[in-house]
C-alpha cells in the first residue's frame, strides 16, 4: 500500500517539475541576437549585437575595409537594433532600444540610445533619448529629407486607468531628439501600431 503512494507521490512530483519547466521555458524570452551590414558611403562593415554571460549587451564593429573591430559594453538588455543618419550630417549612425531597469527595477522602462561611427571606432551621440511618454517601441524613417524616430509611447489614463498610446515623430536638432508632431493620440495599441508603420 506506502509502496503504491510513494510511486504515485514520485509520478506526480515529476510531472510538476517538467510542466513547471517547459512552462518557465516558452515565458523566458530568447535573448535578443542580431547582425546588420551597414553599406554607406562612409562606412561598410557590420554591427552586431549579442548576449553576454554578464548581465548586458556586446555591441561589436567591424571595419570591412580595414578589418578593425571596435566594442562597446552596455549593461542594459537590448531589444532592437537599426542604423541611419540620426543626426543628419551625412554619416552612418546606430539606433539601440534598450530595457533600463536601473530607473524602476520592478517596472522595466525602455530607452533609445544613439551611438556614431567614426572612423572604426562607435561613440556616444546621445547617451539617452528624452521622451515625453514610456516609450513601448520605435522606427527610424526617412521622411522630409531626414531621418524621423517614430515611436509610439504610453501613458496611464488618470481617469479610467486604461493605458493609452500614442504615435510621436522625433527629429534631431542641435544637439538632441525634438518632438515634431504626434501623429495619433489615446490610442490602442493595435491602432498604435497600424498608424506606427504607415507612410
Amino acid at each position: 500500500m506506502w509502496k503504491k503512494v510513494i510511486f504515485c507521490w514520485l509520478v506526480f512530483m515529476s510531472i510538476s517539475a517538467v510542466t513547471h519547466y517547459v512552462r518557465g521555458y516558452f515565458k523566458t524570452p530568447k535573448p535578443y541576437k542580431k547582425i546588420l551590414v551597414i553599406q554607406h558611403q562612409n562606412f561598410e562593415g557590420t554591427i552586431a549585437a549579442t548576449n553576454t554571460a554578464e548581465k548586458g549587451y556586446l555591441l561589436q564593429l567591424t571595419n570591412k575595409e580595414t578589418g578593425k573591430i571596435d566594442t562597446i559594453f552596455l549593461r542594459y538588455d537590448v531589444y532592437a537594433l537599426q542604423t541611419a543618419d540620426i543626426n543628419n550630417n551625412g554619416k552612418i549612425d546606430i539606433c539601440i532600444g534598450v530595457v533600463n531597469t536601473k530607473k524602476q527595477p520592478k517596472t522595466p522602462q525602455k530607452d533609445l540610445f544613439f551611438l556614431e561611427i567614426d572612423g572604426s571606432e562607435v561613440r556616444p551621440l546621445l547617451p539617452q533619448s528624452i521622451l515625453n511618454k514610456d516609450l513601448e517601441s520605435f522606427k527610424v524613417i526617412e521622411k522630409e529629407g531626414r531621418s524621423i524616430i517614430r515611436t509610439i509611447e504610453r501613458e496611464k489614463n488618470l481617469q479610467n486607468q486604461v493605458i493609452e498610446y500614442t504615435v510621436g515623430e522625433y527629429c534631431w536638432q542641435d544637439t538632441q531628439l525634438k518632438l515634431l508632431r504626434y501623429k495619433g493620440k489615446k490610442l490602442t495599441l493595435p491602432k498604435a501600431k497600424f498608424l506606427m508603420y504607415q507612410l
